[in-house]
């Protein structure tokens, strides 16, 4: 019996039988995401970034990065994710297209909305100014 006299029975996530209290802890992860990425546009040979502050949750979620709906290869050095800020250096002109940020846990994965991202190729001065590399 609970506090107050109600027979108040809750399910414990990760026990078969309901029990007047969880002796494990819940997972849970918020909808919402603190800080979705934006659009870009970025030169070729630039420095990429894009922000991203996954929701709350317990534990805390892990986040990694879509590009045109393939999750992205960490394993080089040109794409790295910190605090979940995607980091690509140096961006290739192959670089644009729609970037999604997704934040997952114990209880389950959020995608954020699109991030549409154009890489523009270097233009050469003088008379052939204009033309991409």
């Amino acid at each position: 019996m609970m506090a107050g006299g109600g027979n108040h029975k809750k399910r414990c996530f990760h026990h078969p039988s309901p029990l007047p209290w969880c002796p494990f802890p819940t997972a849970a992860l918020r909808e919402n995401f603190r800080l979705q990425p934006g659009d870009l546009v970025a030169t070729a040979g630039q420095v990429l970034e894009l922000d991203c502050v996954p929701p709350s949750g317990h534990p805390e979620p892990h986040v990694t990065w879509k590009k045109d709906g393939v999750t992205l290869d960490l394993a080089g050095d040109r794409y790295t994710v910190t605090n979940g800020k995607l980091r690509v250096a140096p961006a290739h002109r192959s670089d644009s297209g729609l970037y999604v940020c997704v934040a997952a846990n114990a209880a389950g994965e959020r995608e954020s909305r699109g991030a549409h991202v154009s890489v523009l190729g270097k233009t050469r001065e003088g008379p052939s100014k204009g033309v991409p590399l």
